[in-house]
């Protein structure tokens, strides 16, 4: 899956990885702007199923159970972040809330 040319989250090349992928970045769409704070993204135990899941404000992106092959919540978290900075670096007036 890929943010702004980049790679943030990887897995086999299979329909089911595709499906679940595209899911995860449609949501990401809605939920993930440059002016967000790192810590609005968090990897959380969901309390219906203890399951983890990747919170960006109220909305979960992706849950467990992951596809076979599919790189953890925890890294996909990392590299949003590390893609978020970047935005912010290369745009320091999207800071303005903090």
């Amino acid at each position: 899956m890929l943010v702004d040319e980049f790679q943030v989250w990887s897995g086999p090349a299979c329909p089911e990885v595709k499906d679940f992928f595209l899911e995860a970045k449609q949501k990401l769409d809605i939920s993930f702007q440059m002016e967000l704070p790192p810590y609005e993204l968090q990897v959380i135990e969901l309390p219906e199923t203890h399951n983890k899941g990747l919170r960006i404000g109220n909305m979960i992106i992706a849950s467990e159970p992951l596809p076979e092959g599919v790189e953890s919540l925890e890294l996909f978290r990392s590299n949003l972040v590390e893609i978020l900075l970047k935005a912010k670096n290369a745009h320091p007036i999207a800071d303005y809330l903090h």
